[in-house]
């Protein structure tokens, strides 16, 4: 493969930033863009060290200082050689060192393409591979613990263990194959079919594991919901720490999805604003309230937004009654006021409900301590819980969970060892997907595809 270059760090003005190499011809090209301070050859320069120099361009134009770090194959992040220069994090130098080496005869390095040379070279699993992407992008500590057991071997310690169980499984089909006069004893089938339930529930716990993987990876989409003048816009403002929201006495100043992404309980929140609920002849803020129960169709989560200090109006009512059957949480505001509405039948709707005032800031940290306890997976990580936070692997799940329960199905009906293993074949091949073992080449290119240049 072609020795290729990338910007490793982010474009722009920084202390540091790293420009990075990896293939075989690392070091001569190095040596054609770096020079030691010793005067002594890039290409004596000892594994795993660091060394001090200047880069010059095709001109022999100074470039910048740097630092040259070496890795050496096969103990390198892609099991190739890695040279990683690091000069000063100005946008010009910084594309400058690179034109040089690639001018020196390195290649562009394509999206992913040093994670993916180290899936290829075996030095990490494809679900290990992926994982480095969530790490990058983690927002939130559970988002980053999980993403680091993933590349840690998590999803391909358990993946990995199912397969083994099913190759065992085949094992003793094929050997009835290869003997057809031996008749496969009724112990031996009972044991086939407890150990294909068995292996069905570990795929099926995981699949279940995916929603809360999920909640840690990509957020809850949630919607702020409430009539106008409830403190919608405010509890925006208070939880985005910004004006992101028009808060003004005149109702119906919201009138499109405002959007956001905060942490709040530790949880990723997607965040939307939307228009306040109420009947209205103007055009474009009727257009805002349909947009709202839209939204609030897909959420996963609801804020529903009351005002404290004034009675229930119809609007409200309306809300309650369609809250019913979804995941709400009932933010009772401006309890600093006067008590006028009415509580209890907000809360014979809406199980979870708070008292807060967004103005005095009084009451929230209930409100985050229980969605932390709703959507936190810190005690799951904690217990050593296998969860999967990707959709090709939960689909990778559910294709392999189906093919053995149409294999269990056709060992209870006694259906000949040639159906049997078929499908169980197909299980380990859908299985196989999620650590590369059976992946194809078009998927690889895919998922690689996300990854940021440089890594």
């Amino acid at each position: 493969m072609n020795t290729v270059a990338a910007i490793a760090t982010p474009v722009g003005i920084s202390a540091i930033a790293v420009v990075r190499m990896t293939g075989d011809d690392c070091l001569e090209i190095a040596s054609r863009v770096f020079k030691r301070k010793n005067n002594q050859s890039v290409l004596s320069i000892p594994a795993n060290t660091v060394t001090f120099g200047c880069a010059y361009d095709q001109n022999s134009v100074l470039i910048d200082e740097c630092l040259l770090t070496y890795f050496k194959a096969p103990a390198s992040y892609t099991g190739e050689d890695i040279i990683e220069i690091s000069c000063h994090g100005g946008i010009d130098v910084t594309a400058r060192l690179l034109e040089a080496l690639i001018l020196a005869g390195a290649v562009q390095a394509p999206p992913g393409e040093f994670t993916k040379r180290a899936y290829l070279n075996g030095k990490m699993d494809l679900s290990g591979s992926e994982a480095v992407i969530d790490i990058i992008n983690a927002d939130n500590k559970n988002a980053a613990r999980l993403a680091l057991l993933q590349r840690g071997g998590s999803v391909y310690t358990a993946i990995n263990g199912i397969i083994n169980n099913l190759e065992l499984i085949l094992a003793r089909f094929f050997a009835y194959i290869d003997y057809p006069d031996d008749e496969i004893e009724d112990t031996t089938t009972e044991q086939i079919k407890k150990e294909l339930e068995q292996i069905i529930n570990k795929c099926d716990t995981l699949i279940a594991s995916f929603e809360r993987g999920s909640i840690a990876k990509n957020g809850i989409d949630t919607v702020i919901l409430g009539k106008p003048n409830s403190g919608k816009s405010s509890l925006m403002n208070y939880l985005t720490k910004q004006s992101t929201s028009i808060v003004t006495d005149i109702a119906g100043t919201t009138r499109d999805i405002i959007q956001s992404r905060v942490i709040f309980g530790g949880i990723t929140l997607n965040l939307s604003d939307t228009a306040g609920i109420r009947s209205t002849a103007d055009t474009v803020e009727k257009i805002g309230v349909e947009r709202a129960y839209e939204k609030a169709d897909e959420a996963q989560l609801i804020l529903m937004v009351f005002d404290y200090s004034s009675p229930l109006t119809d609007e409200d009512k309306q809300l309650l009654e369609y809250t019913k059957g979804k995941t709400v949480i009932g933010i009772i505001n401006k309890s600093d006021l006067m008590k006028k509405t009415d509580l209890n039948l907000i809360k014979s709707v809406i199980k979870n409900c708070f008292s807060v005032s967004v103005l005095k800031e009084t009451g929230l940290d209930k409100v985050e301590e229980y969605i932390k306890q709703l959507y936190n997976i810190g005690e799951l990580l904690d217990d050593g819980s296998e969860i999967i936070s990707s959709i090709r692997h939960k689909n990778c799940l559910i294709q392999g969970s189906d093919r053995l329960s149409y294999a269990l199905s056709a060992v209870k009906e006694g259906y000949t060892a040639d159906a049997i293993v078929s499908e169980i074949e197909e299980a380990v091949s859908s299985l196989g997907e999620i650590t590369g073992r059976t992946v194809t080449d078009e998927t690889v290119q895919k998922i690689f595809e996300n990854f940021c240049v440089g890594k």
